[in-house]
């Protein structure tokens, strides 16, 4: 796999920016690709389901829901996917249960499990469901659905010089029942026109084709040469359509251009006004570009936003998440800094001050129960997070547009970073601390949580530092109690609700390795004013500056239920 079918494959919407980046940058010093992404594909059969004696005789024995067939087809090209399994290439999962027999490739419909493979990984057995072998079996009788195919993660693979897809090594997960093996619904139909276009795309290229390509960075600039040197040979074996003579004639042309002027930083400003305007009489876009690229502020390291040849922004780990915001779920609109709520009060050993009590009453006109209700206020203050920077006119007036592209969203990477930052201190100044825990490790730890929190509502978000969270991951799962099974780890927690669900646990290496922070995610409320820019023309300076602006509160409604421990061994 070199870099040519890896654009390919981007272009075709096969992998994502990110993989073809990751690919990119393992290039080694042949030229060949190293890090493939991983593909989710499917491929057909070649022959029909095998079921045994499933015809329906009334002598029959009633059938088990055992069936075997061969799977797929090694070495072969399939037409329709423009694809060839290379032999042994798919490996199933285990145990083998875990490769799921389906309907159509829908993971909504399980039917069964594989049951065993042959050595070659070609001839498999699969168990079926009991409550679905009836269908299966009218089916497969009726030859209706009686084909295999099989669902796949390309894990290793190429593209030959022909476009024909190779797989080399796959992870086979499922196997799916088809009625037309060879053409597997819309995910296959997509795939095989995916591969279609690469094929058609990549056959020729003009003169003006293969110097973009060249420029983008897709083809070598030895693929370049050669496919000129082709074209100059046809051109040459070919001649020109005659031209009327106006036409040859033209309008008059400037003969060439003159050169920008490349002058060493640093430059006065006399310097500077007189390269722009010999650059601008060029009547040349690209000569004054190429003039403002060498007038770009000094604190730019990077001196590519104004090139011809800038390649982009290169490729670094933002992490974009904001889990201490998405715990709480959706953030809610935020109208105001301020905010103010109430809750019934806390009441008396005689029921007094707080919600409203009712109890038995004995009839025959005594008096009812009756208690003195009581409620009380609590106010919540929100915060501020800014950005603003002071940017010379040149990014505005003459800039690639790719300026923009790559400003804006890394001052939203630094917006999401520091907003979450701000709720997780207020998360943790609002918490109520409790003492430390002195045994049992992490376990000892969650479960006391839960029982700090019960009273209260119910713990459905725990936060850990390090040393707590890789001792929970390190645990046998086979010594879990049960509550603590069903936990999820170390997942995403955004859920795009405030529900109360599932025991979700979460790393944070910014906490003390031995602290945990647990909550009902109920017991506080994330208010956001989603952040807005500004743009205002800096004359004096000849700049442009430009902002971005959001507000942000923690309504925190009952902080019992949001607890603070820290493990401390006696």
């Amino acid at each position: 796999m070199n870099r040519t079918k890896l654009d390919a494959l981007l272009r075709a919407g096969l992998i994502t920016l990110a993989e073809h980046q990751a690919g990119v940058a393992s290039i080694d010093n042949t030229g060949r690709v190293t890090e493939l992404p991983q593909l989710q594909l499917r491929a057909p059969a070649s022959v029909r389901l095998e079921t045994g004696d499933l015809e329906g005789e009334e002598e029959a024995p009633e059938w088990d829901g055992s069936l075997s067939g061969i799977v797929t087809a090694y070495g072969v090209l399939v037409p329709s996917h423009g694809m060839i399994l290379e032999p042994g290439c798919l490996v199933p999962r285990q145990p083998l249960s875990a490769n799921k027999m389906m309907r159509d490739h829908d993971h909504s419909q399980p039917v069964g499990y594989m049951l065993d493979v042959d050595d070659a990984n070609e001839i498999a057995s699969f168990q079926i469901a009991p409550g679905e072998r009836p269908r299966v079996q009218q089916e497969v009788d009726d030859k209706l659905r009686d084909g295999l195919s099989v669902g796949f993660t390309a894990l290793e693979y190429d593209i030959d010089d022909d476009w024909v897809f190779h797989v080399i090594k796959a992870d086979w997960y499922e196997t799916s029942l088809c009625a037309v093996p060879a053409v597997v619904g819309a995910g296959v139909t997509s795939v095989a026109a995916a591969l279609a276009t690469l094929r058609k795309e990549n056959r020729t290229m003009n003169r003006a084709q293969l110097a973009a390509a060249l420029k983008a960075g897709t083809i070598t600039q030895e693929q370049h040469d050669a496919a000129l040197t082709t074209l100059d040979a046809v051109e040459l074996a070919t001649p020109a359509p005659p031209v009327d003579a106006e036409t040859a004639r033209g309008p008059e042309l400037q003969a060439t251009q003159p050169a920008a002027i490349v002058t060493e930083r640093p430059l006065t400003l006399d310097a500077v006004t007189d390269k722009l305007v010999a650059a601008a009489n060029t009547g040349n876009p690209a000569a004054f570009q190429l003039a403002l690229a060498d007038v770009i502020p000094a604190d730019d390291a990077g001196q590519a936003f104004m090139r011809d040849d800038w390649e982009g922004e290169l490729w670094r780990d933002n992490a974009e998440t904001r889990p201490w915001i998405d715990a709480f779920g959706a953030p809610a609109d935020l109208k105001s800094l301020t905010g103010k709520g109430w809750t019934w009060g806390e009441a008396d050993e005689s029921g007094n001050g707080g919600e409203p009590e009712v109890d038995e009453y004995a009839g025959n006109k005594t008096d009812i129960p009756t208690n003195e209700i009581g409620t009380t206020d609590k106010s919540f203050t929100g915060f501020r997070i800014a950005g603003g920077w002071d940017v010379d006119r040149a990014f505005v007036d003459f800039a690639n547009e790719e300026f923009w592209a790559a400003f804006w969203p890394a001052a939203m990477r630094s917006y999401k970073r520091k907003s979450d930052l701000g709720i997780k201190t207020r998360v943790l100044t609002a918490a109520t601390a409790k003492a430390n825990v002195t045994a049992g490790g992490v376990k000892a730890v969650v479960k006391q949580l839960i029982k700090d929190v019960r009273p209260y509502g119910k713990l459905n978000r725990i936060f850990l530092g390090d040393t707590l969270f890789d001792e929970l991951a390190d645990l046998p799962t086979d010594t879990l109690p049960l509550w603590l099974k069903n936990a999820v780890l170390g997942v995403d927690i955004a859920e795009g609700t405030a529900d109360v669900g599932q025991l979700r646990i979460l790393n944070d290496s910014t906490l003390d390795d031995l602290d945990a922070v647990g909550f009902d995610n109920r017991a506080a409320k994330v208010r956001e004013r989603s952040p807005f820019r500004l743009e205002a023309q800096n004359i004096p300076k000849g700049g442009v500056d430009v902002g971005i602006f959001s507000y942000l509160r923690l309504d925190d409604h009952d902080n019992r239920a949001i607890v603070k421990r820290t493990y401390a061994a006696a």
